[in-house]
């Protein structure tokens, strides 16, 4: 059986989770993955214009800016684009949520 191909995209400052990620992600049976990984979220825009991975994992606080902006930037430089994004982060704030469905785009 031939394995699904995804190329995926982590950002994350922290390379314990990045870590953890990946682990979790060879352990797919079903798909095969290219993880591209960015600490900082510049970085990760660089990789999404060159690369155009299939999916996003996007930690919520980077330390030069936040998931949100990350998100803003993306959508902004691609207007058209569907990408899904998985926004990850340790605190249960309602709020954050909201924002993120509120930019109208594939952001779980």
């Amino acid at each position: 059986m031939n394995r699904l191909e995804c190329t995926l995209l982590v950002v994350d400052d922290s390379p314990e989770d990045r870590e953890l990620y990946r682990r979790y992600l060879l352990l797919d049976r079903d798909r095969s993955y290219a993880i591209l990984e960015a600490e900082l979220g510049e970085r990760g825009l660089e990789l999404w214009h060159h690369h155009q991975p299939d999916a996003v994992l996007l930690a919520l606080h980077l330390p030069d800016m936040d998931g949100l902006e990350s998100i803003d930037r993306l959508y902004g430089a691609m207007p058209d684009a569907c990408l899904p994004i998985v926004m990850v982060t340790g605190q249960g704030n309602e709020a954050i949520v909201v924002c993120a469905i509120k930019t109208g785009r594939r952001t779980i």
